[in-house]
C-alpha cells in the first residue's frame, strides 16, 4: 500500500485509484481495530487504527488531487 502512495504522490495520476476499493479497506480496518479493542488485543487494534489513518489520507489526498488541483 506505501507504494501505491509513493506512485500517487510523486506522480500525481490517480486514474488507477479505485475510492471504492479503499473505502471498503478502511470500513475492514475499522471493523478489526473495534474487535481488537473489544478483544483487548493491543497489537491488532493498534496495527489496524495504524493502517486506517494511512488509508484514510490516502483516500483524502485522492479526493483532493482529482477535484481541488486543476489540471
Amino acid at each position: 500500500m506505501a507504494q501505491g502512495l509513493q506512485a500517487v504522490l510523486t506522480a500525481q495520476n490517480t486514474d488507477s485509484v479505485s475510492i471504492r476499493m479503499y473505502l471498503a479497506f478502511l470500513f475492514i480496518q475499522v471493523t478489526f481495530a473495534e474487535v481488537g479493542l473489544r478483544d483487548r488485543s493491543w497489537a491488532l487494534f493498534v496495527g489496524m487504527v495504524l493502517s486506517a489513518i494511512f488509508t484514510g489520507s490516502l483516500i483524502v489526498y485522492v479526493v483532493y488531487v482529482r477535484n481541488i488541483v486543476p489540471l
